[in-house]
């Protein structure tokens, strides 16, 4: 799965994609027509065609009955004729008998001359951006080139049969056609940069996703946690990323209700597996393992499980400051550093308002791994399994550092977060093979902050909901 080449694309996200840039898709295609349009109004000059026909015949007298075969004779004329016609001695006694301002190469380039329905009828038409100026100039060549094709083929005849006439219309630039085609132009361009983006997009977006490039089961989703608007102020705001959303009675239904579903899922794994010391990881900052690992030990906790919330993230703690504890608390570092299990009880903090128990980080060593693999954490982690019926732990990324991979030989399983639109494909796959190569028991992967409206999804994630939220003011909800 890990080495799975990612050239396929998958038509229901196209139009998924498709659905979500609607707007911006709409709005390309009126600008473009609208510009087609303007070119055609303002940027492009009029062009006015004159025609006249003159008929062929293969022979000078005209008033006796004429056959089949001379019909077809004149017919087959009618190419050399054409010839004729725009040569430079026909041309250029037009340019001299008018007393036009151009070359012969200007005028011919402005000359067609056509067969009418492959019949013995030529059409001679004039383009110009001066109705009268093409009138004029095409029926001087009707004038001028008889008696030029006479002379040249000395035989045969040609006859005006209709006159130039003064063209009241433009034939170009057609402004219907112009503005079509603008549109046209504009919507292929959008689409094609909508197919380009999902061709190229490498991000986790769905459960499918998950299946596809990781084969591991989604165990959560646990959706964006939209904030309610209450102001005029509120209604131009969107969540911030600076804040840490928890589980309560204010919280939305649907967020409150994934939290529960994923406690479900765990509880039928530890009660299979014998699952109590979970590991929490992400593969990179930003995914919200942190969100994931607090909201899941107070949900436990609300089943009135004991739990305990262990912070092992000793890079960049975020449990300390969303629960605001204090840092000169004692933690974790503080039993390790004095090898001593008898310290943990000093360092534990129950939380009465979410009925969890925290053992905090600490004070931050500049050795995190090192001290991670020292023999006293074992005995830390086994003398919270006899008295706690859960062990969340949060751990740093797996794929930046080796930390969540250390710690797993104290686990009994470990969830992946990631978050929908920023976890990549390939550092999905690095963390899932990191803790494999530690003999890690995967449990399955958390999908957080889930947004069902950006994927353009019609499922049970689909979601609207009242508000209610914890605002720390301190660091980003994805942590």
């Amino acid at each position: 799965m890990e080495n799975e080449e990612y050239d396929t694309i998958d038509l229901l996200e196209v139009l998924n994609a498709v659905r979500q840039h609607l707007a911006i898709l709409i709005l390309c295609t009126l600008a473009a027509a609208i510009a087609g349009f303007a070119v055609s109004k303002f940027a492009m000059t009029p062009q006015y065609e004159s025609s006249a026909l003159m008929i062929v015949n293969t022979r000078q007298d005209t008033t006796s009955n004429v056959t089949s075969d001379q019909i077809n004779s004149a017919t087959k004329l009618v190419s050399t004729y054409s010839i004729i016609i725009k040569s430079d001695t026909v041309l250029q006694q037009v340019i001299n008998d008018l007393g036009l301002s151009l070359t012969y190469g200007e005028l011919k380039d402005r000359v067609t001359v056509d067969a009418v329905d492959d019949t013995q009828v030529m059409k001679i038409t004039v383009r110009s951006n001066n109705p009268e100026w093409a009138q004029q100039v095409c029926n001087k060549i009707t004038e001028v080139s008889p008696d030029v094709i006479l002379e040249a083929v000395e035989a045969g005849s040609v006859k005006v049969i209709s006159n130039a006439s003064l063209a009241a219309t433009p034939v170009s630039p057609n402004t219907t056609k112009n503005t079509a085609l603008g549109g046209m132009i504009g919507l292929v361009l959008c689409l094609g940069v909508i197919f380009l983006q999902v061709l190229l997009d490498n991000k986790l977006n769905n459960e499918e996703d998950v299946a596809k490039y990781l084969d591991l089961t989604v165990v959560g989703v646990i959706p964006e946690y939209e904030r309610g608007q209450k102001s005029a102020k509120d209604k131009k705001s969107r969540t911030s990323h600076r804040e840490f959303f928890v589980v309560s009675k204010d919280a939305p239904f649907q967020f409150v209700e994934a939290y529960k579903s994923l406690r479900t899922n765990l509880e039928f794994l530890s009660a299979t597996s014998n699952c109590k010391t979970i590991l929490i990881t992400s593969s990179v900052p930003e995914e919200g393992k942190s969100n994931v690992a607090i909201n899941l030990a107070i949900t436990l906790a609300a089943s009135n499980k004991r739990v305990v919330l262990v912070d092992c993230d000793m890079r960049k703690s975020a449990i300390s400051r969303y629960l605001r504890i204090p840092r000169n608390h004692a933690g974790l570092t503080s039993v390790i550093t004095a090898r001593d299990v008898s310290k943990l009880p000093d360092a534990l903090l129950r939380l009465k308002d979410s009925g969890i128990t925290v053992l905090p980080v600490g004070a931050i060593p500049p050795n995190p791994a090192e001290l991670l693999s020292t023999p006293i954490v074992e005995r830390i982690f086994t003398a919270l399994q006899q008295t706690y019926d859960y062990v969340i732990v949060d751990t740093p990324p797996v794929s930046v550092v080796t930390d969540a991979a250390v710690l797993s030989r104290v686990s009994d399983g470990v969830l992946l977060v990631v978050r929908p639109g920023v976890t990549t494909i390939q550092g999905a796959q690095l963390s899932k093979k990191n803790l494999e190569a530690v003999d890690a028991h995967i449990l399955g992967v958390v999908m957080n902050g889930y947004n069902a409206k950006k994927t353009g999804r019609k499922d049970g994630y689909s979601y609207a909901y009242s508000y209610g939220y914890y605002d720390t003011k301190q660091d980003s909800s994805n942590e």
